[in-house]
C-alpha cells in the first residue's frame, strides 16, 4: 500500500484525454482517489473503485486479487447416540454425527493449555498437615 502521495498516467487508448490517477494528495482523503480526466477531477473511493475493477476483470483475475490464506486443519468428529423421550417411539435412538474443523495452531494451543492445567492439578496434591506428637491440630 502507498504511504505518500503518488500519481498514475492511465493512456488513453484513443488518444484524446489520459486519465490521472492520484492518492493520497491529502491527509483527510485516505480512502478516496482523486480522478482527472480532460482537466476535470472527481474523487472515488478505493472501495467502490476495487468493487468496479473486480467485477469487470475475469474469473482468474478475479482468483489473483483475493488473497488465500492456508491453514493446515485437523477434523474431529463425535457420534452422538440421543435416546427419545416424546415425539417418535420411546427408546428409539437417534445418532447424531458430529465434525469439526480446527486450525492445527489452535488444536495445538489448546492441548498445551490442556497439558499445563494437567500439570497444575497434579502438583497441587494435598499433603498431610504436621502436627504436634499427640495428633492435636
Amino acid at each position: 500500500m502507498l504511504k505518500n502521495h503518488a500519481k498514475a498516467k492511465i493512456k488513453d487508448i484513443s488518444g484524446i484525454n489520459d486519465v490521472d490517477f492520484e492518492v493520497n494528495w491529502d491527509p483527510k482523503q485516505k480512502n478516496s482517489i482523486k480522478v482527472t480526466l480532460g482537466g476535470k477531477i472527481s474523487h472515488i473511493s478505493k472501495d467502490d473503485l476495487w468493487n468496479f475493477v473486480f467485477t469487470i476483470v475475469q474469473t482468474s483475475q478475479q482468483q489473483r486479487m483475493i488473497p488465500v490464506l492456508k491453514h493446515e486443519m485437523i477434523r474431529y468428529q463425535k457420534e452422538h447416540q440421543i435416546e427419545l423421550q416424546r415425539d417418535m417411539k420411546k427408546g428409539e435412538i437417534v445418532i447424531a454425527h458430529c465434525a469439526v474443523n480446527v486450525k492445527e495452531e489452535v488444536d495445538s494451543a489448546m492441548r498445551r493449555e490442556l497439558e499445563e492445567e494437567k500439570s497444575y492439578k497434579q502438583k497441587s496434591v494435598l499433603t498431610p498437615y504436621l502436627t504436634d506428637n499427640k495428633g492435636s491440630v
